[in-house]
């Protein structure tokens, strides 16, 4: 199961996002994480066995991190394309 948390931080000086990036980056789970413009400030793509483990996640690591204000979690359904690599010429 993959799942895209968005992240709102509490503050936002540089403390307080290298902090949050440096124990997002530290979970298993989080295969990447972004700093964002927009509505929210880090987003994480978060893979999962089942819903269940992802309750986990978000209750025991992620709700825990140094200034996370709220997180909004978007579930993929189904996968159209996934590329690792970049094309350049």
């Amino acid at each position: 199961m993959t799942v895209f948390a968005q992240i709102q931080l509490k503050e936002h000086q540089q403390k307080a996002l290298l902090s949050f990036m440096n124990e997002a980056s530290k979970i298993s789970e989080v295969m990447e994480c972004y700093h964002m413009t927009g509505a929210f400030d880090i987003l994480l793509k978060v893979c999962v066995k089942d819903m269940e483990e992802y309750t986990a996640v978000i209750s025991n690591k992620l709700s825990n991190l140094p200034f996370v204000g709220t997180i909004q979690s978007v579930f993929v359904l189904t996968e159209a394309k996934r590329e690792l690599g970049y094309d350049i010429q």
